[in-house]
């Protein structure tokens, strides 16, 4: 149970983050016809310390909106709880609400109400993203990588969110992939440090095994290390980082050749010949 709770915190944050960086992309992504124009700041407090509202927003047409990010089944007592949220929001911004749940588990209803009175219903729509074919979407990225162009907003939006979409592999298998990938992304530092940071989360969320999740996050480590040395030696901006000079550098560092391979995915060959 206290396992569990850690891994749904940390989903918790994988979302408070898009949200930060890119919450019309993640909106866009699930096909909710909204655009949040500001968001007020996280964690609102209403009230009790255990009640907080996730993400509050103001859309384009001056509506207030509360998205709540769901990772276990919805419960009455969920839905009842996003209602004092949406409730205690509107006495304090004297507004309407608008409350939308984003649920990683597949929910089979697409609305939830809450029952006011006889006649009053208040409606909450759920969104899921294993509703979402992610292959596709996978391969477009994988595409633009391999012909070197940049990642725009919406594409390192998605790259975070595939492992959550209906995928043909597990979630895992997707993760490595991507950090894998992350040498070769074209992206301004700061994305790419925004990708970083949600990869390192995403180990929490998937790998299970204890040794193959620290391993993955000292490759993670490594890569960022050594791709921020390039960035501040200022040659290759917005440019894919090379392995070649991951590797050399590496080198310099005394990594044995087995650490190099697993982390720049180079041959031997090749790398025999920078030695």
């Amino acid at each position: 149970m206290i396992e569990n709770n850690k891994i749904f915190r940390v989903e918790d944050k994988i979302f408070k983050q898009i949200s930060k960086n890119g919450m019309n992309e993640l909106l866009k992504r699930l096909k909710i016809p909204l655009k949040i124009n500001q968001l007020f700041p996280e964690e609102l407090n209403l009230g009790k310390i255990e009640k907080r509202a996730d993400i509050i927003g103001l859309s384009e047409n001056n509506e207030l909106i509360n998205i709540e990010f769901q990772s276990t089944k919805l419960t009455k007592k969920d839905i009842k709880r996003f209602w004092n949220y949406a409730n205690i929001i509107r006495n304090i911004e004297e507004k309407c609400v608008e409350t939308i749940i984003i649920s990683t588990p597949n929910n089979i209803k697409k609305s939830y109400y809450f029952k006011l009175n006889k006649k009053t219903k208040y409606e909450m729509k759920v969104y899921t993203l294993k509703n979402i074919q992610g292959d596709p979407i996978h391969k477009k990225i994988k595409e633009k990588i391999k012909n070197k162009l940049k990642l725009n907003k919406q594409d390192i939006i998605d790259l975070i969110l595939i492992p959550f979409m209906e995928t043909k592999r597990k979630a895992s298998n997707i993760l490595e992939e991507n950090i894998n990938l992350l040498n070769k992304i074209i992206a301004d530092e700061e994305d790419k440090n925004f990708i970083t940071s949600m990869l390192m989360l995403e180990i929490e969320k998937f790998i299970k095994d204890p040794n193959k999740k620290n391993r993955l996050k000292d490759v993670l480590h490594m890569k960022l290390k050594i791709i921020q040395e390039i960035y501040e030696d200022g040659k290759k901006e917005q440019k894919e980082i090379d392995s070649i000079e991951i590797a050399k550098r590496m080198i310099k560092r005394n990594y044995s050749i087995t650490e190099i391979m697993e982390i720049v995915q180079i041959s031997e060959e090749k790398l025999q010949t920078l030695l």
